[in-house]
């Protein structure tokens, strides 16, 4: 049963809504399902993970809403997500979304620096969003927001405050190519050129390639 405490959040841990009736934040949009209700009735579904990575949980896409949510699967989003509560108990809707890349990030992760609420391993993850979201080539920040979840996988909370607090002054440029750098450390080096040589912007590689073989 749920607490009738009932409250609304901003980030909150997916393994802890159980007592909340709506929240909102940065999560990751890992994939988009159908399932069936009781009725056997088609429903459309979107699956979010937390910025860890550790909590999952399962959003109602209600109507014919959200037909180009598609597009940001294996991407960040904003949402918002609610209660619907139904005879045979209740689920999460999405009631609305927008791309991380927009300026409501800069007004979500102000809000939450102040919060009292907000875990320590969220606070340096949401450090990491205002440093890549101060990014000013729109195609470096996307690149940098996706590695966003592959270091999220391969690194810890220690690791992720180290890369933080070191490399939060350095350009936009240096910047990418040490977040591309600590993704792939351990994969051959040749994938880290790889992966920066795909940007239409070539400063980062050429920052990348000039460490490597120097002067």
């Amino acid at each position: 049963m749920r607490n009738l405490q009932a409250r609304s959040a901003t980030q909150p841990d997916l393994d802890d809504i159980s007592n909340l009736v709506r929240f909102k934040g940065c999560y990751f949009l890992k994939k988009l399902n159908v399932i069936h209700n009781e009725s056997n009735y088609p429903q459309r579904v979107a699956i979010i993970t937390d910025i860890e990575g550790t909590g999952e949980l399962e959003l109602r896409l209600l109507g014919d809403n959200f037909q180009r949510l598609e597009k940001k699967v294996n991407d960040y989003i904003m949402l918002e997500a609610a209660v619907k509560n139904y005879k045979h108990g209740y689920f999460f809707y999405l009631a609305w979304y927008e791309s991380v890349t927009n300026n409501t990030l800069n007004s979500e992760i102000t809000f939450l620096n102040k919060s009292q609420t907000v875990k320590p391993n969220n606070k340096i993850y949401l450090s990491l969003f205002e440093r890549i979201n101060a990014i000013t080539d729109i195609q470096i920040k996307e690149h940098c927001l996706k590695l966003v979840q592959h270091f999220n996988k391969k690194t810890n909370y220690y690791s992720s405050l180290e890369l933080y607090q070191q490399h939060s002054n350095t350009n936009d440029y240096e910047f990418c190519v040490d977040l591309t750098a600590k993704v792939y450390k351990n994969l051959n080096i040749e994938i880290v050129g790889k992966e920066l040589i795909q940007l239409k912007n070539q400063t980062p590689f050429k920052i990348w390639e000039k460490r490597l073989i120097g002067d």
